[in-house]
């Protein structure tokens, strides 16, 4: 009967044993388990932070494409002022050649007055002779 207790003794040693590595085994894995959960923790706050920081990009990069939708419509309005610009600049040239033109007509014709005159003068003359 002693070696029965005995061999129970032992078995439940065992078992105890067997309990025991198991239990710190338990407990190593739920330590890597707190370990890993803290590091993704960590992890998800990193992500968040990235996601926070993505997003401000994301308005600078909208307001960037305002900035530029209202440059390219400056630069536009820009390229038709020139060429209305150089349409005026070519009309007013025109009229300046034009003018310089009349001036010099204008002038020929004062030139010309006095001997107009004297003609007129004689034409008169002769008719009334």
């Amino acid at each position: 009967e002693i070696d029965t207790l005995s061999a129970k003794l032992s078995g439940l040693q065992a078992g105890q044993e067997n309990n025991v590595r198991r239990l710190n085994t338990l407990e190593e894995r739920q330590q890597t388990d707190r370990r890993e959960a803290e590091r993704l923790r960590d992890r998800i706050g990193d992500l968040e932070n990235n996601i926070k920081k993505v997003d401000a990009m994301e308005k600078r990069v909208a307001e960037q494409d305002k900035t530029l939708q209202q440059v390219q419509n400056d630069f536009e309005q820009l390229k038709v002022d020139a060429r209305d610009a150089l349409t005026l600049s070519s009309t007013v040239n025109f009229f300046k050649t034009e003018l310089m033109e009349l001036q010099e007509d204008v002038t020929k014709v004062l030139h010309q007055a006095p001997q107009t005159e004297r003609l007129m003068a004689q034409v008169q003359h002769n008719v009334e002779a």
